[in-house]
């Protein structure tokens, strides 16, 4: 939000960084994040929905609702199940009074 940028860096000279940080001796460092201004502007990556790059349980495993597998639930969805009950249960009071 205030124009910078990020990189992960995972291939570094590990005592280098130790000595410029003073980092302790038993500790090692796995990644620099560097944070500044970008000389450039890159494109936006492609977002791709998690639906399309997950599988569950099983290679090309689908969940049909991806929010409801993942816990959310919104109210459009919950307005939903409450017609299918309400239709649900008109159906049996139906088949009772029949």
């Amino acid at each position: 939000a205030q124009g910078l940028g990020a990189c992960w860096v995972g291939a570094f000279e590990e005592d280098k960084i130790k000595d410029l940080l003073k980092i302790a001796k038993e500790t090692r460092p796995q990644i620099i994040i560097p944070i500044g201004y970008a000389d450039e502007k890159p494109l936006v990556p492609t977002r791709y929905k998690l639906d399309n790059v997950a599988f569950w349980n099983e290679w090309w495993g689908r969940a049909k609702d991806i929010n409801v597998f993942l816990g959310y639930t919104t109210s459009s969805q919950i307005r939903r199940g409450i017609k299918k009950g309400k239709q649900a249960l008109e159906k049996a009071r139906k088949k009772i009074q029949t």
